[in-house]
């Protein structure tokens, strides 16, 4: 792999081409190379499909992920997916008058299909076929399954949740954003603050203030997954009555390189597993919670990896909210094939959109992996800025664009001196867009009061400067077995800050005039220079193998140790496909080549506008899933037993502090020894 020498920072030698430009004609340079970077990669996006892209159109067309993996597995054995799945499905249903189900289950069942298009008498104009034929044998008409509404002096029943599943269907689509606007609380008149919820839990302190539970306007995040879905739909509930309204779930370890999507409920590691019945019946419990809370829930999960247009699909037709999105995650991170991944990627975004599901980039994940995170503060503008241009160029709404940035630095650094110009700078060339505010995790360890003071400091950077999403992180759920109350203390974190800081731009201004702002303007310099040179030296994926990306030195300066990838290799390299000239998507929101322009009501319908056609896959496993899991725990529910949890229902773990006044090599042997003594 070719990899970019080491190089010095010749940065003021560099910049004297852009010292002259005012701050708007930066920008413009700055956009202006962003668009010459994306150009080529949105054109190859337009002209080409992949298995997932086809997948996702099958799914579109009420065909379940079983039987489309199979078609698609038959079109690429006999060269045909350049032609479209759905292009093959519905040839077989015009000629033998089945209907969709029937003719998927012909194909795999072993139909050949190269005969569908030797008929030269047929062309693509009359293959519409009947929406009675389409129809039949779809899944289950939609039943109304709406079970009772929450009591908060109850639990939540999880084994109620899970009935009729197949008939439930989410109540609406695409994010919601708080309703702020000055709000007045016991004696205090607040200027940043939203609506209050129905039913709350206030800080520690509200006790003497009324009970009073003053809700920032910032959207607040909090991350659950801890492998087991059911356990954390409990709590969600908690989160939700803590004051978050955006509950981000984790997928699985090695889910972004499933090149199909996974059904049924088995348990994950690191992660949950995501489905469709994961998703429904998360979906569901969250329209119970939000009504019981009185606020919109926004939930969110992972379109990338492999299968992402598939995943783009079962987010829309499942009620999820938000979503991130961002072909560099899958090439930088975890070495999928970079054609593949911007393929799929303009299909997911197009798909997205159609949902008005809110878009989070990966760029923070730079940050998290890089060895001295404050000096990719220019990279970080360049990914943010290449995933915004393409995804509005893939018919994004610029409000639903949201960038995740992160303060890249931590104490004992001299954090703000880092923090806040790059924060200025960000806000500088994206003000048209979103900001998601996420906590540095790069330096922080197991220790949840050190997290809390760094992320103090880190929401007082979201107050200065402008955040419509705050996230919140512990270091448990950083390490991937996050824990009830951690979650918790998160929202409390961000929940107090914000309150804390209300109106402080009113009485606190960002000082421009000296340091502050020449360092924001540094940063913006160096990564107008960044895609300056990425423009000349080939482009986004030349500059990927080069190693340009993830280096530890500050651009311009680098040091060899990038992260570096073959434009030809990786996972799924080699997987996509030319349209051909015939090729035919007759589905809702595709994005790219179609033969022709209106082609939704070909099939008669498609799972977007009728949910009723959605197909329903319980589980594969009769071990791995949560009814399993459920009946585990029937004797401890009958029987009301009470466990101590830290995050699976009764598993039992016990958090104690110790302290003994020796060295901490000593006392850490006396406290493992402590714990063998207790159990």
């Amino acid at each position: 792999m070719p990899r970019v020498k080491e190089q010095k920072d010749d940065f003021e030698t560099r910049r004297r081409s852009l010292a002259s430009l005012s701050e708007e004609d930066l920008k413009k340079r700055f956009w202006d190379l962003c668009e010459q970077v994306t150009r080529p990669l949105i054109e190859l996006a337009y002209q080409h499909t992949s298995p997932s892209i086809e997948r996702s159109v099958l799914m579109r067309m009420g065909v379940n992920s079983l039987m489309s993996n199979a078609i698609v597995g038959r079109l690429l054995k006999e060269n045909l997916l350049g032609k479209g799945a759905g292009h093959a499905l519905l040839r077989l249903m015009h000629r033998e008058k089945k209907s969709v189900l029937e003719a998927a289950r012909a194909i795999c069942e072993g139909r050949t299909l190269v005969d569908l298009f030797q008929d030269k008498n047929v062309t693509v104009q009359q293959l519409k076929v009947k929406a009675s034929a389409a129809t039949q044998n779809s899944s289950m008409p939609s039943v109304a399954a709406i079970p009772p509404k929450l009591d908060p002096k109850q639990k939540l029943d999880i084994p109620a949740l899970m009935k009729d599943l197949e008939h439930y269907h989410p109540r609406r689509r695409g994010w919601t954003w708080r309703k702020a606007g000055p709000q007045t609380y016991f004696k205090f008149a607040y200027r940043d603050m939203s609506e209050p919820l129905k039913n709350s839990i206030g800080l520690p302190a509200s006790r003497y203030f009324d009970n009073i539970d003053p809700q920032p306007k910032q959207v607040i995040t909090t991350e659950i997954a801890s492998g087991r879905f059911e356990d954390d739909i409990r709590r969600m509930r908690m989160a939700a009555w803590h004051g978050s309204d955006h509950i981000m779930v984790i997928r699985t370890m090695g889910q972004s390189h499933f090149d199909s999507l996974i059904e049924g409920t088995p348990e994950g590691v690191g992660g949950v597993p995501i489905s469709r019945k994961q998703l429904r019946a998360t979906r569901r419990a969250l329209d119970l919670i939000e009504d019981e809370v009185g606020r919109p829930i926004n939930f969110h999960s992972y379109v990338s990896g492999v299968a992402g247009p598939e995943m783009a699909v079962l987010f829309v037709e499942e009620g999820v909210n938000g979503a991130h999105q961002d072909p560099q995650y899958n090439v930088l991170y975890r070495n999928i094939n970079m054609v593949r991944s911007f393929v799929d990627a303009a299909v997911a975004k197009h798909i997205m959109a159609f949902g008005n599901i809110f878009q989070i980039d990966g760029a923070h994940n730079a940050n998290a992996t890089a060895r001295e995170a404050w000096c990719v503060m220019p990279e970080l503008l360049v990914q943010h800025g290449i995933n915004c241009a393409f995804s509005v160029k893939a018919g994004m709404k610029k409000e639903n664009i949201g960038l995740s940035t992160v303060p890249p630095n931590s104490a004992p650094a001299p954090k703000l001196w880092f923090d806040l110009p790059y924060a200025v700078a960000l806000r500088d060339f994206f003000q048209e867009f979103k900001f998601r505010a996420q906590q540095n995790t790069r330096y922080i360890e197991s220790d949840i009061e050190e997290a809390t003071r760094t992320h103090v400091v880190d929401t007082l950077i979201s107050a200065l400067t402008h955040a419509d999403v705050q996230s919140t992180i512990t270091p448990d759920e950083g390490r991937n077995v996050p824990w009830h109350y951690n979650n918790i203390r998160g929202i409390q974190t961000a929940k107090q800050t914000l309150i804390s800081l209300d109106g402080i731009k009113e009485m606190v201004e960002i000082k421009r005039e000296g340091p502050l702002g020449h360092m924001a303007r540094e940063l913006k310099e160096r990564a107008v220079l960044f895609l300056e040179d990425m423009v000349k030296n080939g482009g986004y994926f030349q500059a990927v193998a080069d190693g340009q990306f993830v280096d530890s030195g500050q651009y311009p300066e680098r040091h060899s140790d990038g992260i570096a990838r073959d434009p030809e290799g990786g996972i799924a390299a080699g997987s996509i496909v030319k349209r051909e000239k015939d090729y035919l998507a007759p589905v809702t929101a595709h994005f790219g080549y179609n033969s022709l322009e209106q082609t939704a009501d070909l099939s008669g319908a498609d799972t977007f506008s009728n949910p009723d056609l959605i197909p329903w896959t319980d589980e594969l496993d009769p071990e791995d899933n949560v009814h399993q899991r459920l009946r585990q725990l029937e004797e401890d529910r009958r029987k009301h037993l009470l466990k101590p949890e830290v995050e699976w229902h009764g598993d039992g773990i016990v958090q104690i502090n110790v302290f003994f006044p020796v060295s901490l090599d000593l006392a850490e042997a006396a406290a493992l020894e402590l714990a063998a003594k207790m159990n």
